[in-house]
């Protein structure tokens, strides 16, 4: 009985439906202020404060997570775009959260607000946070996998400079229109995250090393020897063996 009341409450706590929808549905349920297994007075009402705390706790852990792009999105002056708070409040209610793990629940927030059309730079910005989220919570397998438990990503901004700036809470920084390319992972040998500029060489020597790319051939420019050289420098870092 406990658990079907609580799996009712559970849309109205986390903002999904109405407070009407919720009485409605309780009742339907067999539900009622008197007969309720949790306390006489638990009508969806009751549970407002509730429902206000739930949501200030997810939103804390939002902002949190996303501090660099928070950050970007405040010091925007684009009156045409929506608001940080605007944002987090639309993916809170259409991504609510279904399990106890608050992290998890973030990890859909670059791709929504790529889907919203949001700009390039506060995609890249969300989305470079959650790639080194996944990065430090993947198991190695005996050779790296990209995309699985090493990422190569190429941002058309320097989210790395500005995510380090905002993080450490550094004021008006700003997010420079540089291309840059990087591998992404946990240290095989530290277990720290590792954030590495990467040239074509060294996305070459990633890509043998997974099998996804034959060692008979290289991009034009490149030669054997630099590729190994990159691939002894990603070693170094941890991210390959």
């Amino acid at each position: 009985m406990i658990d079907a009341y609580l799996e009712i409450m559970h849309g109205y706590l986390v903002g999904r439906e109405s407070e009407s929808a919720t009485a409605d549905a309780l009742e339907r349920a067999g539900f009622s202020p008197s007969s309720s297994p949790v306390a006489p007075s638990s009508s969806p009402s009751t549970f407002g404060v509730y429902r206000e705390l739930v949501t200030r706790q997810w939103r804390a852990v939002l902002d949190h997570f996303f501090r660099a792009a928070r950050a970007f999105a405040l010091a925007s002056s684009r009156t045409d775009d929506p608001t940080w708070d605007e944002l987090a409040l639309a993916f809170h209610q259409a991504h609510p959260p279904t399990e106890g793990n608050p992290n998890v629940f973030c990890l859909p927030f670059a791709a929504y607000l790529e889907a919203r059309g949001c700009g390039a730079e506060l995609v890249e910005l969300a989305d470079f946070a959650v790639t080194r989220y996944r990065a430090m919570h993947v198991a190695h397998g005996p050779t790296p996998v990209v995309e699985a438990d090493v990422f190569a990503r190429t941002y058309g901004f320097d989210v790395v400079s500005f995510s380090r700036a905002a993080e450490a809470g550094e004021a008006g920084c700003l997010l420079a229109a540089v291309p840059t390319t990087v591998v992404i992972g946990r240290s095989r040998r530290t277990g720290a995250l590792r954030v590495v500029r990467a040239s074509l060489g060294a996305l070459v020597a990633l890509s043998e090393a997974d099998g996804s790319a034959s060692s008979d051939q290289l991009p034009a420019g490149l030669t054997r020897a630099l590729v190994e050289s990159e691939r002894g420098a990603l070693a170094l870092e941890g991210l390959l063996p």
